[in-house]
C-alpha cells in the first residue's frame, strides 16, 4: 500500500462532535480505515489530536504517517 508523498488525506464523510471533542470519519484510502479525534479540555489551553489507523485489508501494509500542525492564536 502505498499513497504519494505530500497527499493530504481526503474529506471527512463523517462528523461526530461532543462536549470537548469533535471527531473525523475519512473514506478509506488504499485498504486503510482513518479516524481522527481532536479534544479540548476544560480551562487547559491545549488540543489533543488523537488519528486511529486501520488496516481493513487481510494482507500486511506499511505506510509512512506525516502530521503538519498549524496554529492560529485569537
Amino acid at each position: 500500500m502505498s499513497l504519494s508523498k505530500g497527499n493530504l488525506l481526503p474529506a471527512a464523510t463523517k462528523f461526530v462532535s461532543g462536549e470537548g471533542y469533535v471527531r473525523l470519519e475519512l473514506p478509506t484510502t488504499n485498504g486503510l480505515e482513518i479516524s481522527e479525534t481532536q479534544f479540548a479540555p476544560d480551562g487547559l489551553p491545549v488540543l489533543l489530536v488523537g488519528v486511529q489507523l486501520r488496516n481493513s485489508s487481510p494482507n500486511v501494509a506499511s505506510f509512512t504517517l506525516a502530521i503538519e500542525a498549524e496554529s492560529e492564536l485569537i
